[in-house]
């Protein structure tokens, strides 16, 4: 009877190491967070077991908090950090990080005015990254950076020219934050007719 919703296909078919596929009902998003909000909430009515890493993105447990729907986040793998002790951070022009974490073990070694410029992967990273204080030169994916090759290239070119290269600043995605208070919207005025119909019928 359990189902299982997967960010992409590639976990999905993962799973067929694991269950037999055909006897369970097994949803798959295109990767991107609305499209995998929008599976979840097609079986609103189902109790989820969110599967998470330590640390992870909090945008998905709050997301379904304000959605209200019946989950429990469950811990299933923690990063630990390598021992940096006899890394000697002057050797390098360039550091990219790929994690919250990768930001927290970084700084646990080295404070961040001693870091070489930085690249970041992914909205977490950069939010990480600026929180603690570290100035961001280079981040990927965005609709014309979609890798962090292409970004640090970018950034090798702008400095092989010597142009200045202004620290990436965070932003708040307005698409998805709208995405969000529809499907709430969605959600409570459903709620609301459910409760109003039995009354109708009386």
């Amino acid at each position: 009877t359990m189902k299982y919703i997967c960010q992409t296909e590639a976990v999905a078919l993962y799973l067929q190491k694991y269950i037999v596929y055909r006897k369970r009902k097994i949803s798959f998003a295109d990767g991107s967070f609305t499209n995998f909000i929008e599976l979840i909430i097609k079986h609103k009515e189902e109790k989820f077991m969110l599967a998470l890493s330590e640390p992870h993105k909090p945008e998905l447990p709050e997301t379904l908090a304000k959605l209200k729907l019946q989950f429990s986040p469950v811990i299933l793998a923690r990063t630990v950090a390598a021992d940096l002790n006899e890394l000697d951070i002057k050797k390098f022009d360039l550091l990219a990080l790929y994690s919250p974490s990768d930001v927290k073990a970084i700084l646990e070694r080295f404070p961040a005015e001693e870091l070489p410029a930085v690249a970041t992967f992914g909205e977490g990273t950069l939010r990480a990254a600026v929180d603690a204080g570290i100035k961001v030169k280079a981040m990927a994916p965005t609709p014309t950076v979609p890798s962090m090759a292409k970004a640090v290239d970018i950034y090798l070119t702008k400095l092989a020219k010597g142009e200045q290269i202004e620290d990436v600043a965070v932003t708040h995605d307005a698409d998805k934050e709208e995405f969000i208070r529809t499907q709430q919207h969605k959600l409570a005025k459903k709620s609301r007719t459910r409760r109003t119909t039995p009354a109708e019928k009386k």
